[in-house]
């Protein structure tokens, strides 16, 4: 939070340059490299960093429980004098400022309005340091105006389905995964028991504005429980389970998740996008094809494993929401 190196040479001692930079290849940061010999130059661009910064606002950096702790930690930097003072007062910032002779660069998520954006803006060869201070906050003023200065919110038509998603519906869309996450909407919105919903192929989104002030990113979008109402529907229960010794087992509902569900469920969202399991995994007939395959049922989600697509997309979410729709 004060932009110290120490931390960072702990962390290279810890782990090595060499497992970094590893890290950083396989998240395509491939212009970034790590040079701990003392002869060389650690080296990063623009277009790298800003990657990260958009791993860490997907929280995908990592995982979902990672991400949002390092999140945090920038939240709460205290060297704020590059490009925030072109924020409007109180505009949440989660950025690493950073500086070397004749270097100045500033990156990280602004929480507006509209939504979250990422923000880097890097200098190098400066004669004077005042060139920086002055433009930065100017270029940042520009980019936030871009961004918010419009008197409508954003929505978006799917010529697929024939449906149109807006406001905070279809930022949290965009930020968590869009349409390999939750499919397209297949329904417009409308109210639910008292509450502003929309359905998707694969969930249901809910607006509760109750949660709006909480923290983090778009509190007042929730995920409807559809994993446990079409469980419901279809009669399904399941005995409780017990702790497997790998992944992690959930005292609340009684079920243990792991291998590849596990590591699906930390990368792409957690307890928020897919709630606790409520089903071991087992093998199971799909509804929607009538296939059957490895399957984990979540509070808000159904996941599958499809071993007939590549390594990194076979688990899938199941389409939950139609099937809902499709039993009214």
């Amino acid at each position: 939070t004060v932009s110290d190196n120490t931390a960072a040479a702990l962390l290279v001692r810890t782990l090595g340059p060499d497992n970094i930079n590893r890290f950083m290849q396989q998240n395509s940061l491939t212009h970034s490299l790590l040079d701990w010999s003392g002869s060389g130059d650690n080296l990063t661009t623009p277009i790298d960093v800003l990657r990260e910064m958009e791993l860490l606002a997907t929280s995908k950096m990592v995982n979902a429980n990672a991400s949002k702790q390092m999140v945090e930690i920038m939240l709460d930097q205290t060297v704020n004098n590059l490009s925030a003072p072109g924020l409007p007062a109180s505009t949440p910032f989660a950025h690493k400022h950073g500086a070397l002779d004749g270097l100045l660069h500033d990156a990280g998520i602004v929480y507006g309005p509209t939504g979250p954006f990422v923000f880097v803006i890097m200098s190098s060869d400066l004669n004077s340091y005042t060139t920086a201070y002055d433009n930065m906050p100017l270029l940042m003023r520009r980019v936030y105006s871009y961004f918010n200065d419009r008197t409508s919110s954003p929505a978006l038509y799917f010529p697929q389905t024939r449906q149109t998603v807006g406001h905070d519906f279809l930022k949290f869309w965009h930020s968590h995964g869009g349409v390999d996450a939750f499919g397209y909407p297949i329904a417009p919105e409308q109210m639910r028991n008292g509450v502003l919903s929309q359905q998707f192929e694969r969930a249901r989104f809910e607006w509760h504005p109750e949660n709006a002030g909480a923290g983090g990113t778009l509190p007042g979008v929730v995920l409807g429980l559809v994993g446990q109402e079409r469980a419901s529907h279809l009669g399904l229960t399941w005995s409780d389970g017990s702790a497997s010794g790998s992944g992690q087992f959930f005292p609340q509902t009684r079920q243990n998740v792991s291998g590849k569900f596990y590591n699906y469920w930390l990368n792409y969202g957690g307890e928020r996008v897919f709630g606790l399991p409520i089903s071991p995994a087992a093998e199971m007939v799909n509804p929607s094809d009538g296939k059957t395959y490895l399957t984990q049922w979540f509070q808000r989600a159904r996941l599958e494993l499809h071993p007939e697509e590549p390594e990194a997309q076979q688990v899938l979410r199941g389409a939950i929401g139609t099937e809902l729709a499709n039993t009214k």
